[in-house]
């Protein structure tokens, strides 16, 4: 197996045909995944990112190597690239309601996919913009076997980590608006996730 990690994105059950417009404008969809992707029987969907220095060598397959640096290579993958824009995927989607909201679930395929989405910026604002799009309560990366990062909450950008298996002994001090990170991921668990991690000490 793999490793598979996650995006995991909370909305409001009234904002999900916002984020099915999201997805229609910002994703390579195929004709049997209209006219709403989330309903379709084909879960895979592809992303269009805009282009970064980790897209390039995952387009390269370089990441095992860490080197992208010739004009070979560049041409090598020129027709993966338009307008500065290329697909990843298929990247998988689920989705989980519970209590009037719906958890969005896109889930790595391959364990290289895990680190460009670990290393990507032009992937970490694809999720925040739908986060935008949808008003979401909470975005979350989840690094399988590492932690679960909340990386937005109702509004407010953040970048904060914490495991389950802590979440009864742990309260979070307030921190721009942000009081406690038990409620979200509560919220991942409420609607069918299992977690088992431990807090990342740095």
């Amino acid at each position: 197996m793999g490793i598979n990690n996650t995006y995991i994105i909370t909305i409001k059950e009234e904002d999900r045909a916002k984020a099915v417009d999201y997805l229609l404008a910002n994703c390579n969809i195929n004709p049997n995944q209209l006219p709403n992707p989330l309903e379709s029987k084909d879960n895979c969907l592809s992303l269009k990112v805009k282009v970064d220095i980790p897209i390039k060598r995952y387009l390269r397959n370089y990441y095992r190597y860490g080197r992208y640096n010739s004009d070979y290579q560049e041409q090598k993958i020129e027709h993966l690239i338009s307008d500065g824009y290329s697909k990843i995927g298929c990247v998988d989607i689920d989705t989980k309601e519970f209590e009037s909201k719906i958890n969005l679930r896109f889930v790595c395929v391959t364990s290289t996919m895990s680190e460009l989405f670990t290393d990507s910026e032009s992937i970490r604002n694809w999720f925040i913009e739908l986060c935008k799009a949808t008003n979401a309560e909470t975005g979350m990366y989840d690094r399988e076997n590492h932690y679960i990062e909340l990386f937005w909450y109702k509004g407010i950008r953040k970048s904060l980590k914490v495991g389950d298996k802590i979440l009864n002994e742990i309260v979070y001090p307030i921190e721009d608006g942000i009081s406690s990170l038990k409620e979200p991921i509560r919220n991942l668990l409420k609607s069918g996730f299992d977690y088992s991690y431990e807090l990342e000490r740095k």
